[in-house]
């Protein structure tokens, strides 16, 4: 039998929405993927930095490399958001590797993509990054059209089980919609957002934009004269037999404005004005060419730092650093988006807001990804006094992993100190009654690819041993997390395929479903420090302030990832 192959709608998927995150549309008003975009102008990851350029490429005059490393972003790491996961499955329903996919992307006429580094060698993968400077939208309203006559979302789902299907049946819509564009075959299509009701909360505001899905999209195309072409078509286009109502962007919008606000001047967008968020779900979206964050050239300025001049400038310091100050961000980890609050300014309380409804019903974080392992002794015993052995070297066992599943972060639990989670939570113990946290409040930092900064800050350093002779005591436990959760065919061949390390056995386990929560909940306790740190220009922050990476919306649609303020669109992913 023949090897499956993924159709060519999967391709056209996958290079569709790459492009999409990097594109003038998407790019400036997506905080956190500008911020990682912005970063990688002013400090490349090291592998890239390391790898020489071609002769003809100069050093840019506005930094200290050379323009053949600026602006690259990991393609593993848009891989992991949620709209692109289903693209790693096998054949013929995804394609099955980051691999497959970056050769789909490098048929791409707008994004470059490039692999750097060699196999095995830390923050070796592939690349992507645009072929042009990043420029303002022009005409996005004149090239943008109201599309009505989708199936409406009919309910808000009353328990997890039925938001949960509900969340996933707007996916699948939204590809449905993004294919039935596609199949238009009108030109390119830069977005499809699926537009939403408020949602509203007991007590609470309206969530603007949060709420069932109306059955109606704004459609973006990248030329005027293609949404004339979709306006003009004659009979109306449909969608499973319902025939679509139709109108330009820019008359829908006037006549909302006549409707609402009779009184206001009509709508006529000005040459040369600054672009709106697209995807505003709050009163103060991310826009990158608002915030003034893009030169004329396309060369971006890292949040942060511009944040930063115009603190010094006014000599004031930020609300967040008042004594008295809340701070509150968006982040995302792992699919799901939380809030995370600072009290007491900088070095103050950091705590995650409703904790304990975190990653669960819509959402949810995902089971099946964290295992427990165990490095037994020379003689196979797993219990008793501990001997001395061979220092644990992390590199080959976690390559041994990758046929098997992608490995996220490998540790040994008892090579860091291990803190209780706050609250009820209690030191570990060998024989526990009930789960006992394994999971420390502040890990260590997950791998991550390291900048060319951070490379010449750690040339010349040398882990320090453990002890003075260097030695590992065994037997030794550790935990692996994975990118994808691990079926159980996949647990057996690991068992099978990783069953000694240096001649000692190792025994594989999955963790409990509390023990799992247990653990993300740690992660995403490190990465609400980390954006906070961020806020300060650390490099190592987590995922603070973005329109977020999971949520119900489709290509201009999804949670967030920023501030109170900033961007809470839900996003193409």
């Amino acid at each position: 039998m023949s090897e499956q192959t993924a159709p060519d709608a999967i391709k056209d998927a996958v290079l569709t929405q790459v492009e999409f995150y990097l594109s003038n549309s998407n790019l400036p008003f997506d905080k956190f993927l500008f911020n990682l975009w912005a970063v990688a102008h002013h400090d490349p990851a090291a592998v890239i930095a390391n790898t020489p350029p071609p002769a003809d490429s100069p050093k840019h005059a506005k930094c200290a490399h050379n323009e053949f490393h600026l602006g690259w972003l990991p393609l593993d790491k848009l891989a992991s958001f949620k709209r692109m996961q289903p693209y790693l499955e096998p054949a013929p329903q995804g394609l099955g590797s980051v691999d497959a996919i970056a050769d789909v992307v490098q048929n791409s006429t707008l994004v470059e993509c490039r692999k750097f580094g060699k196999d095995g060698e830390t923050g070796a993968g592939w690349f992507v990054r645009r072929k042009t400077p990043l420029r303002k939208p022009e005409d996005a309203m004149q090239r943008s059209v109201y599309v009505k006559g989708f199936p409406k979302t009919e309910k808000d789902g009353e328990t997890d089980d039925e938001r949960t299907a509900i969340r996933d049946g707007e996916l699948e819509l939204q590809k449905k919609l993004e294919q039935w564009a596609r199949d238009l075959k009108l030109g390119k299509v830069l977005s499809v957002r699926m537009r939403r009701e408020d949602k509203i909360t007991e007590g609470k505001a309206p969530l603007k934009g949060k709420g069932k899905f109306k059955g109606s999209i704004f459609m973006e195309f990248a030329d005027k004269s293609a949404a004339d072409q979709f306006l003009a078509l004659d009979p109306k286009p449909t969608f499973e037999g319902a025939e679509l109502e139709t109108k330009s962007k820019l008359d829908y919008v006037e006549e909302k404005r006549k409707l609402y606000a009779p009184d206001s001047a009509p709508i006529a967008p000005a040459k040369d004005a600054v672009p709106k968020n697209p995807y505003a779900k709050s009163a103060k979206p991310f826009n990158a060419w608002a915030d003034k964050l893009v030169a004329e050239d396309g060369f971006p300025t890292v949040p942060s730092a511009a944040a930063a001049r115009k603190d010094g400038a006014n000599g004031k310091k930020r609300a967040a650093e008042d004594g008295d100050a809340v701070d509150e961000r968006e982040i995302l980890y792992d699919g799901v988006k939380f809030t995370a609050r600072r009290t007491g300014g900088e070095g103050g309380s950091i705590e995650i807001v409703d904790e304990d409804k975190v990653g669960k019903g819509e959402g949810q974080w995902p089971t099946g990804k964290v295992f427990r392992f165990v490095i037994a002794k020379e003689d196979g015993s797993t219990s008793g006094d501990k001997e001395d052995g061979a220092r644990f070297d992390f590199g080959p066992f976690k390559s041994r992993l990758e046929p098997v599943a992608r490995p996220a972060f490998v540790s040994l639990t008892e090579a860091r100190p291990i803190a209780a989670l706050p609250g009820s939570d209690k030191e570990m113990k060998e024989a526990a009654p009930e789960p006992k946290a394994e999971f420390p409040t502040k890990l260590t930092a997950p791998p991550m690819v390291a900048s060319a900064s951070d490379a010449k800050k750690d040339e010349g350093e040398k882990a320090p041993a453990a002890s003075g002779s260097g030695a590992q005591q065994y037997p030794a436990k550790g935990q692996a997390s994975f990118k994808d959760v691990v079926s159980d065919e996949q647990l057996e061949k690991l068992k099978q395929e990783v069953a000694e390390v240096d001649g000692r056995k190792v025994e594989w386990e999955r963790l409990s479903v509390d023990e799992e929560r247990a653990h993300q909940l740690s992660r995403a306790r490190y990465h609400a420090e980390q954006a906070f740190s961020q806020q300060r220009g650390g490099r190592d922050g987590g995922r603070g302030g973005r329109g977020g990476r999971g949520g119900r919306g489709g290509r201009g649609g999804r949670g967030g990832r920023g501030g109170r303020g900033d961007n809470k669109r839900q996003r193409r992913d």
